[in-house]
């Protein structure tokens, strides 16, 4: 949804928007996906390649402090590599949706 523009912000200690379903086509109401995929404008590149960064650094530190029973900062692992999985996904589609490395 940020990378398609539908939302402003991807902060990285927010849980996922529970009104992002709200965004979609109803499939209970036959609504089709066009009018989706003309409100989606893919953000340019370099702000893709930046939130990449910042979640693989984030990601980075979690696993980190996790390992090495640290504290950690209070942010939700799975979403941060959830979100970075697609982030990966986005900036190199060459590679397979099942393959995506999240190696830190």
């Amino acid at each position: 949804m940020w990378a398609g523009s539908l939302i402003p912000d991807l902060a990285i200690d927010q849980e996922i928007a529970y009104n992002m379903s709200s965004l979609t086509p109803n499939v209970e109401d036959n609504e089709n996906g066009d009018k989706f995929s003309k409100q989606m404008i893919l953000r340019p590149a370099v702000d893709l390649y930046v939130m990449r960064d910042l979640h693989y650094h984030v990601h980075s530190c979690i696993k980190s402090d996790r390992l090495n029973g640290r504290p950690s900062m209070d942010v939700d692992e799975g979403n941060v590599m959830e979100r970075r999985k697609a982030l990966e996904w986005l900036c190199d589609s060459t590679v397979d949706w099942d393959d995506v490395s999240l190696d830190t």
